[in-house]
């Protein structure tokens, strides 16, 4: 099976009871991303609660996504190309990965 998006929850997942990301996770995340697997890490914060996050992942670097706002807004954070969605179709959801 080949994976073309892995999506993370922040809180809990991504990161730990302390809000840090284990060296662990950080290492496992950075694979993916250095295979060609996007990650995306989504959350219901706004994108600025985000922003700390995706940048100690090197999202920028290999145009991993954003989903702020409970997916309303999902962002390539290396283009910071912007998704504002309502619905999404088929054609938007293949577009964006």
């Amino acid at each position: 099976m080949s994976y073309k998006l892995l999506v993370l929850d922040i809180d809990g997942t991504v990161t730990n009871s302390k809000k840090e990301i284990t060296q662990k996770t950080k290492e496992a995340i950075l694979e993916l991303q250095k295979k060609g697997i996007p990650v995306a890490i989504a959350s219901g914060r706004p994108t600025k609660g985000i922003v700390a996050v995706a940048d100690e992942l090197d999202f920028a670097e290999y145009g991993s996504y954003v989903l702020a706002f409970n997916g309303a807004r999902i962002i390539n954070w290396k283009n910071k190309r912007m998704y504002l969605l309502e619905r999404t179709s088929d054609w938007d959801s293949k577009e964006i990965i």
